[in-house]
């Protein structure tokens, strides 16, 4: 943090040699893989407006089997 400004940088890299580069004594944050049905709850939520959306019934149908 920019002590002057209060200004902070974000940096969201998946190479952990990148964060470390940019600050050894930063905060990383490992995010976990989601499993099968939390990543279809989260397509359903992005993509189908929720599991109520009829119209995309033939999308489901083809992603569960």
């Amino acid at each position: 943090m920019n002590e002057e400004t209060g200004s902070r940088i974000l940096l969201i890299t998946r190479n952990k040699e990148v964060a470390s580069y940019v600050d050894k004594n930063g905060f990383l944050f490992e995010l976990q893989s989601l499993n099968d049905d939390e990543s279809w709850e989260l397509f359903e939520k992005i993509a189908m407006f929720g599991p109520e959306d009829t119209k995309y019934s033939k999308l489901l149908h083809y992603a569960s089997t």
